[in-house]
């Protein structure tokens, strides 16, 4: 039995990936059965579940090849010798410059977030919402995906010139994660005045940070 996962480079599932096996240019007839060279005519294929998890039936043994493909990810290659079962890991790296995709999901974030929020203020300011709805938006809607695109910047490796901004990026968003939307959901819902200075004092050092981003001139 072969089982196993893929994944991208954030070891994030990767569902819906395409698993295929080959029989190895290095198996040798007499070295293996009858059995491995009828599955050579037909090499079986998996898909990967939700979870990136993907698993093949019982298998002859023998040495094989597998190569894990995914929409716009670069394939990934394994050797391996089955006996009684494997275990394999795909990492697949994505087609696309990933500095520059992480760069526009900050940006639509930090959009998506700002609209979130400022809908969810005009509604406790009109007493459409209570104090602890608000905190509940917070939370549940706007620090999820945030958290999730300040996560995914620190994970790149950035060789070229925009490192800085890279690392200045994630800097911005833990700030802003932190004040005003975490700090700012717990100063309401406890109706914390002390809470809310700090959380207006992050606030600044955040946009002081994304100031930085935008080169002078421009």
């Amino acid at each position: 039995m072969v089982v196993g996962t893929v994944n991208d480079r954030l070891r994030q599932a990767v569902p819906d990936a395409t698993v295929r096996l080959a029989c190895a240019s290095n198996a040798a007839p007499g070295a293996v059965s009858d059995a491995y060279w009828e599955i050579c005519k037909a090499p079986p294929v998996a898909h990967s579940d939700k979870g990136g998890r993907f698993q093949f039936g019982v298998l002859p043994a023998g040495p094989y090849v597998a190569t894990a493909s995914a929409s716009n990810y670069r394939d990934d290659e394994r050797d391996f010798e089955l006996d009684d079962e494997a275990a394999l890991g795909f990492s697949l790296r994505p087609l696309v410059d990933e500095t520059a995709a992480a760069l526009v999901r900050m940006a639509e974030t930090e959009k998506s977030a700002q609209t979130m929020f400022n809908a969810a203020l005009a509604k406790l300011k009109s007493r459409a919402i209570g104090s602890g709805q608000f905190a509940d938006i917070l939370e549940r809607q706007v620090l999820p995906p945030w958290d999730a695109v300040q996560t995914s910047l620190r994970g790149l490796t950035v060789t070229d010139g925009r490192a800085g901004i890279v690392r200045k990026g994630a800097e911005y968003m833990a700030l802003r994660g932190e004040a005003p939307w975490r700090l700012m959901a717990k100063a309401v819902r406890g109706n914390d005045a002390e809470l809310m200075k700090k959380a207006n004092e992050k606030q600044a050092a955040a946009l002081a940070v994304v100031k930085d981003l935008v080169p002078k001139g421009r």
